[in-house]
């Protein structure tokens, strides 16, 4: 598997962003044990949970001191805001968290079997910054996905203000991939 550094220049050179900031970021969710810590003789493995890890942190838009705080709120945000946790086990949908679908993405593509199922590489996942939501857009006239935070509703707007996002594309999230396991 790849190395921290290795991750770090895959998403850097795809999301097009200056790999410093990448690393500090890297950096910020290693001290607070979200990304694993490595040595000069012992470089840390990096898996795809990792890379969904800094990919929420890169993509959140958060401060770099509430990075890790971004990992966890971005990642534990439900679709359409419904906390299925009170549903019956034969009842719940398989995908319920925003960081089990972009780490289910992720698995597609490095697996190589997402290029043709439901236009992935088409895709595009957008983050709000300016309040926790994530809304996947897949084209073809397909409703998109919202998470949100349990309870609220993905329909509305959050604030008065500007809605201001960052859009990353399924192509973009296959360079990735593609890059990580060119390294192997």
């Amino acid at each position: 598997m790849a190395t921290v550094a290795e991750t770090v220049a895959a998403i850097a050179a795809a999301t097009e962003t200056k790999p410093g900031w990448v690393l500090h970021l890297a950096r910020r969710l290693q001290e607070a044990g979200i990304l694993p810590t490595g040595s000069a003789s012992a470089p840390a493995a990096v898996h795809i949970e990792h890379v969904a890890s800094l990919l929420l942190a890169l993509l959140s838009g958060a401060q770099l001191k509430a990075a890790a705080t971004a990992v966890h709120v971005y990642g534990d945000m439900r679709r359409c805001g419904v906390d299925v946790t009170i549903m019956p086990e034969a009842m719940r949908p398989p995908v319920t968290v925003a960081r089990d679908y972009l780490e289910h993405v992720l698995h597609l593509f490095a697996a190589g079997s997402a290029d043709d199922q439901r236009g992935l590489p088409q895709m595009q996942l957008e983050f709000v910054s300016n309040w926790p939501e994530l809304t996947i857009l897949f084209g073809k006239g397909e409703d998109p996905w919202r998470f949100v935070p349990a309870g609220e509703l993905a329909t509305h707007w959050r604030s008065g203000a500007i809605r201001k996002s960052t859009t990353i594309t399924g192509a973009a999230l296959r360079e990735i991939v593609r890059r990580l396991n060119q390294t192997r």
